[in-house]
């Protein structure tokens, strides 16, 4: 190897020694392949083209009464040496790899926007969020970001430190100016979840979650928080991670789950959990969605031309209120949007005197969809609502107001 490649090689190793060590090990495998071939083509040479000797003298044949055999004339021929065996690459390790490129990409990262030393000792925690965030693939969302949950003691076992060091970074003020920095990239959160499943009536913490960026959010003055839906999300149920062992204290005892430890060294974790994208308009919970206080009121008092309030943000609300109450209703959460359009379809035709025939034929559809889902008459009532809607005229009645604006696009 000459001395340009050796060079490319030991830096590349100070950043990534397990990726070094397999170009060196291919680098060496390539030449021993090399060898093999050439000294098989002189071998093949010097059997087309033997050298030109002359004919031995035959050997006089031994005395008849000599028992003893003649020593081999010529050269004895040397033993070929056994072919190397190359060892088969293993997906355990192609993970490994691959993971390790992912801390390379973050740290990367860091170090173009110019954060990396600005982050001090915070900068190890900021590389494996951004890395996790990275494998999500929040560098292909618009938003750039990806909302992680993991337990701060996983946190710290990823790291290779204690836990009360990765609090102490969190929470000394010795490290608030790295802090500072950190928060361009990351925040983080404190979830807390029903203590129940582990025997206890209060709420309790279930672990961190961490809002993490691909590309800093610098606004000086405005620190960068968690996004409140996600602090509503289920991420996770304490008793059966208790009973399945997926706690510190199950982890940690001898008969533990196997290859927890080699898990961790590839950015897997028991708790770990991410969402990729802007808030979610919904998601499935037994709580009443947090962002829509208003999904608790009876959907017929919400149907109703006297229940509109006047203003932008009246509207915006009474149409969230309305398509959240359609939804839960239903159990369609995941056509949560489709349902605000049909609300502000609805609206608009109130607002320009066009009478409530739209909200009646709405409420109507949604008891007649609501009834058929607790009998098991339909098996996805969404779905069969809208067909109702479709078969009652419902989408020819507000068409003539498609055009209408009330304060807010759709």
């Amino acid at each position: 190897m000459d001395s340009e490649t050796r060079a490319k090689l030991e830096a590349l190793k100070a950043k990534n020694p397990k990726l070094a060590q397999a170009l060196e090990e291919a680098y060496r495998a390539m030449k021993e392949r090399q060898e093999r071939e050439a000294h098989d083509e002189k071998s093949v040479q010097d059997e087309e083209n033997p050298p030109h000797q002359k004919a031995a003298t035959p050997p006089a044949s031994p005395p008849a009464d000599d028992p003893a055999p003649l020593p081999p004339q010529g050269p004895a021929e040397a033993p070929r040496e056994a072919e190397p065996v190359q060892k088969l690459t293993t997906w355990r390790e192609v993970r490994e790899f691959e993971w390790q490129g992912y801390l390379s990409k973050a740290e990367a990262l860091l170090a173009k926007w110019g954060h990396l030393e600005r982050l001090g000792p915070l900068a190890p925690l900021v590389r494996l969020l951004v890395a996790l965030a990275i494998r999500e693939g929040a560098r292909l969302d618009p938003s750039r970001e990806a909302h992680v949950f993991l337990a701060q003691w996983e946190v710290a076992e990823m790291l290779g430190v204690s836990e009360r060091t990765v609090e102490r970074w969190l929470n000394d003020p010795r490290y608030e100016r790295y802090r500072k920095v950190a928060r361009w990239w990351i925040a983080w959160e404190t979830w807390y979840t029903s203590g129940q499943g582990i025997g206890q009536e209060q709420a309790v913490r279930g672990g961190t979650l961490w809002r993490v960026r691909v590309r800093p959010l610098v606004r000086p003055g405005r620190p960068m928080k968690v996004l409140a839906p996600y602090l509503a999300l289920p991420w996770r149920d304490l008793g059966e991670d208790a009973r399945e062992g997926r706690t510190r204290r199950g982890v940690s005892a001898p008969d533990s789950m196997s290859g927890y430890k080699e898990g961790l060294l590839l950015g897997e974790g028991v708790t770990l959990r991410s969402v990729v994208g802007k808030p979610l308009a919904t998601w499935e919970s037994k709580k009443t969605p947090l962002i829509y206080p208003d999904t608790a009121r009876d959907i017929r008092e919400l149907l109703r031309a006297a229940s509109i309030p006047g203003g932008r943000n009246g509207r915006q609300k009474w149409a969230q209120a309305v398509a959240s109450a359609i939804a839960q209703a239903l159990g369609d959460q995941k056509s949560l949007r489709w349902w605000l359009k049909v609300a502000w379809a609805a609206l608009k035709v109130v607002v320009f005197g066009g009478g409530e025939g739209p909200m009646r034929v709405l409420l109507r559809v949604v008891l007649m969809a609501q009834e058929a889902r607790r009998d098991g008459f339909a098996r996805s009532p969404g779905a069969y609502a809208q067909a109702l809607l479709r078969r009652e005229g419902w989408f020819e009645l507000v068409r003539p107001y498609e055009g209408f604006k009330v304060g807010v696009a759709v």
